[in-house]
């Protein structure tokens, strides 16, 4: 999904470098985190409470750490 974001979001295109995500980007707020193994919607997405990292945590708990480890 966020290879299809930086096309289909003119506001991720780099030529939009005053919009809020480019700005963000380069001010170093916005960050792109990628979960290995997971897909953007279910089944397998970030939160299917049935599927599982390689490491066995379930997929929203690795979500919400990921996101908790940011803030």
């Amino acid at each position: 999904m966020e290879r299809i974001g930086r096309i289909v979001y003119p506001g991720r295109w780099p030529a939009a470098r005053v919009s809020a995500w480019n700005v963000a980007r380069r001010n170093g707020i916005a960050h792109i985190r990628q979960l290995p193994g997971m897909t953007h919607n279910t089944p397998g997405g970030y939160m299917d409470r049935a599927a599982r990292t390689s490491g066995g945590e379930r997929n929203p708990d690795a979500t919400a750490r990921v996101i908790t480890s940011v803030l």
